[in-house]
């Protein structure tokens, strides 16, 4: 019953897009791990540092108008235009997103990353399959995160992979040097 096993703990802190969108079922190898938010930040998800950016500039450390078109760019080609989130049909403008986030950051700079809501699920590279807004806010936040880590999953969403989508060689040279200095590690 894919149901039942949707249901349950820990896949039902999960989204469905991902358990599916995966092939996850109650035999897939995985393991239960916290750790610091800050160290699931790698060059395979670049696009986490738009939403750094973004929080930062929040925060008064950047200039807003541009960070948010930095995002906004980012989410146009990530989604293909349409600014829908896969799995969230409901987030499917530019608005929604920006909201979304907004209240995302909210609660976790007031309560932490709440791991009775959801888990980060992660990757056989330790790169985040999903809930890179949730990420970003716990990592730029200073909170510890849980992660459900599955040594036989993977994604690329590095710098290459956004300039195949299209993005913007100015966009993707800042989300570069932001990765770079945040980490210390030169990924390009």
């Amino acid at each position: 019953m894919i149901d039942d096993f949707k249901r349950s703990y820990p896949f039902n802190r999960l989204t469905p897009y991902i358990i599916e969108g995966f092939g996850i079922n109650a035999d897939t190898e995985y393991e239960i791990i916290r750790l610091p938010a800050r160290s699931l930040i790698c060059e395979r998800r670049i696009d986490l540092m738009a939403k750094w950016l973004l929080l930062d500039a929040m925060e008064g450390n950047g200039n807003l108008d541009e960070c948010i078109g930095i995002y906004r760019r980012h989410i146009e080609v990530w989604s293909g235009g349409t600014f829908t989130e896969c799995g969230s049909p409901e987030k499917n403008s530019f608005d929604k997103y920006l909201s979304s986030f907004l209240k995302l950051r909210d609660d976790i700079k007031c309560h932490g990353f709440n791991e009775d809501i959801s888990m980060l699920p992660v990757g056989s590279h330790c790169e985040i399959l999903d809930g890179a807004h949730r990420l970003s806010c716990a990592a730029y936040y200073g909170y510890a995160v849980t992660a459900i880590r599955f040594p036989s999953l993977s994604v690329l969403y590095d710098a290459e992979y956004f300039k195949a989508l299209g993005l913007d060689e100015k966009i993707i040279k800042i989300l570069i040097e932001k990765y770079n200095k945040l980490t210390g590690i030169d990924c390009l």
